[in-house]
């Protein structure tokens, strides 16, 4: 396991690329194309944390966070994810709005809610990146079981 120096900072923020970025869009244009997932889809400033505001006119009616992983849906039992981006949907949910995890598979397109599932009984693990070398990609990591995923649309 990776050790932080006292020096060095605990988290460094990940720039998402334009190519993150067009991903992530060409994703919510895919989701958009779904039955009931036809929402207004704003993507959200870095300082609130989650990705997207999902809205009605200019009426948020949730927010939603969406990842993209090289792998297939049932390549892993479990889909690692920062403990502290899910206590950022938990927190939201609770207080505000409903949340959701979509996830784009090489197969598949899925959606966890927050509020469906009792995250109390997943596990956490230190867990990470360790190809990238820096500071802060290892950290507490939950893991959900793919099974709490509902596909949205089979991937071409």
């Amino acid at each position: 396991m990776n050790s932080v120096k006292a020096s060095e900072t605990s988290y460094k923020w990940i720039l998402e690329t334009s190519a993150m970025l067009d991903a992530e869009s060409q994703f919510v244009r895919d989701i958009k194309g779904v039955k009931g997932f036809n929402w207004d889809y704003v993507k959200l400033p870095i300082s609130y944390k989650l990705d997207w505001a999902i809205c009605h006119k200019d009426r948020i009616q949730g927010f939603a966070e969406l990842k993209i992983r090289n792998c297939r849906r049932n390549d892993y039992p479990t889909f690692m994810l920062s403990m502290a981006k899910y206590r950022e949907l938990l927190l939201v949910n609770q207080l505000f709005k409903p949340t959701a995890l979509f996830v784009r598979w090489k197969d598949q397109d899925c959606i966890h809610k927050t509020q469906d599932y009792d995250h109390t009984q997943y596990e956490l693990r230190m867990n990470g990146r360790t190809d990238r070398n820096r500071n802060g990609d290892i950290e507490p990591c939950i893991h959900i079981p793919v099974n709490h995923f509902s596909t949205i649309r089979e991937s071409t």
